[in-house]
């Protein structure tokens, strides 16, 4: 049972990861965007 938990847990903070990632590349790509429209 206590795995199980554990395992729940570690799934958990994969998805966190792996959205602290996406909005990551998400900020990047904006400001990306943001300083090549600023540019002109």
């Amino acid at each position: 049972m206590r795995a199980r938990a554990r395992n729940i847990a570690k799934g958990a903070g994969a998805v966190v990861l792996g959205l602290v990632a996406l909005d990551l590349v998400a900020t990047i790509v904006t400001l990306a965007i943001g300083s090549e429209f600023l540019k002109r």
